[in-house]
């Protein structure tokens, strides 16, 4: 039994049916000379289960406490089957990306089964080129966006042929699955053993409070706020969900990056907030004043584990800007500046409001934070996320096939209806446009927008 921080059970508390907190990474990969069918689904399943104790999250499951008089728990599945968790689909042909992502859409729109480990696996044959494509769910509470992509490289391969010897099964036999008095009686432990833990908090916030006297550093920042202006994206959301994929040439992104002395996703963002820009013309919205993203920051060590270790940053996107360049270098500063003016190691108030008011009260203030609507109206999430996961700096492999291309998907909630989030592999930026149809129902049309948008940049700065 492993009780969650109050960052990882935020994202429990403040979930709905039509907004849970998942997150995804689909790889792409060349199996045309593999065979299909349920034999591939077999060796999958048999590989993940002689390697889920480099990942245990995957076993266990939410145990949530009478009245959240403190935060979850997470205990072994005493009925944990891998033929649930590991599921195979097969596109009909010619199996095209616009099938493919169909089936995508389906899947993100389904939310987890709360009563069982809280991830799902799809082997999905069929695409073309004889290609298929591993698609893998899990709950923002499991993982963040780094320590998803971690453990999912630690169940692939680093070469075709690795050795049979490295990944022996190990014996599993869940532990007894705790009742109503052990976890009260727990709760009532962890809380004595870390008296100080809600005053301490609070006397943390007041001081960096107090300090935006003395810095450019704002209330809003300090809570984790970004006080956006309206925008279409700040909506509430049906259950439904829309992804889309597309790439960037990692090479001709490293060229603009060094030739303009920024950082990697500065150019992306600017190529976002150019697409936004071109897409909200298109449609007589207002590009003015700028739209804001939100920019989650890893806090991350090394030997964090699994779970949450995020801060979030705001910056203007250039919406109102329409010169690529003279973007790009604004964007720079901005999110310079915005990390520069960032708190320290811990999460921000909006992220974890137990730390000041301990986890009874901040469970409940959070679930009425979410029923009063409070991140549509005040646009305390800003407009959009944009999301930079990490690099993976070596080709992967799935069952002996090369992986091609990587997509990760990050989440949207209501009011914040538009989620870009990219990857690094192999040469090329793999990104996912997450979205609600019944908010954006062309999200291919931001796609063409932002990858016009890039072609401006490059060919401005590169020639």
């Amino acid at each position: 039994m492993e009780r969650m921080s109050g960052q990882d059970a935020t994202f429990i508390y403040t979930e709905t049916s039509r907004t849970p907190f998942e997150i995804g990474t689909c790889l792409v990969i060349d199996t045309s000379a593999q065979e299909d069918g349920a034999g591939q689904l077999d060796r999958l399943r048999e590989q993940l289960l002689t390697r889920l104790h480099l990942a245990p999250r995957l076993r266990q499951r939410v145990q949530r406490l009478p009245f959240d008089v403190h935060h979850p728990v997470w205990v072994d599945d005493d009925r944990f089957d891998i033929a649930y968790h590991v599921r195979q689909s097969r596109l009909p042909s010619p199996g095209t990306r616009e099938q493919h992502t169909e089936l995508l859409d389906r899947l993100l729109s389904t939310p987890l089964d709360h009563s069982r480990p809280l991830w799902e696996m799809y082997l999905v044959e069929g695409l073309e080129g004889g290609r298929s494509a591993l698609f893998v769910k899990i709950h923002h509470a499991a993982a963040d966006g780094l320590s998803g992509l971690q453990l999912l490289t630690a169940l692939v391969d680093l070469e075709p042929e690795p050795d049979a010897g490295a990944h022996a099964a190990r014996p599993w036999s869940p532990q007894r699955r705790p009742g109503p008095v052990r976890l009260v009686a727990g709760a009532g432990l962890d809380l004595l053993r870390h008296p100080l833990a809600v005053p301490r908090g609070v006397a943390r916030f007041g001081v960096d409070l107090a300090s935006t006297v003395l810095t450019s550093r704002t209330p809003a920042e300090v809570i984790g706020a970004s006080l956006a202006p309206p925008s279409p994206f700040n909506r509430r959301l049906s259950p439904r969900r829309t992804v889309r994929f597309f790439e960037l040439d990692l090479d001709d992104v490293l060229a603009v990056r060094s030739a303009e002395g920024v950082k990697l996703n500065d150019v992306v963002l600017c190529v976002v907030g150019g697409g936004l820009r071109r897409y909200l013309e298109r449609r007589c919205q207002p590009t003015k004043p700028s739209l804001i993203t939100y920019l989650p920051v890893t806090t991350r060590t090394g030997g964090e584990g699994t779970g949450n270790h995020t801060s979030v940053v705001s910056a203007r996107l250039g919406t109102d800007e329409p010169h690529p360049v003279i973007r790009l270098h604004r964007v720079a500063d901005q999110t310079r500046a915005a990390k520069a003016r960032a708190g320290g190691a811990t999460p921000p108030l909006i992220l974890d409001l137990a730390a000041v008011a301990g986890p009874a009260a901040g469970a409940m203030l959070e679930r009425l934070a979410v029923a009063a609507g409070l991140t549509q109206r005040l646009r305390l999430a800003g407009n959009l996320i944009v999301s930079n996961v990490a690099s993976i700096p070596v080709p992967v492999y799935v069952l002996g096939a090369p992986v091609e291309e990587v997509y990760p998907v990050g989440p949207i909630t209501d009011g914040v209806a538009l989620n870009f989030t990219l990857v690094s592999y192999e040469g090329r930026i793999g990104l996912s446009l997450l979205t609600d149809p019944s908010v954006m129902p062309d999200p291919e049309v931001l796609v063409d927008d932002c990858l016009a948008e890039w072609e401006e940049l490059r060919s401005q700065v590169l020639g």
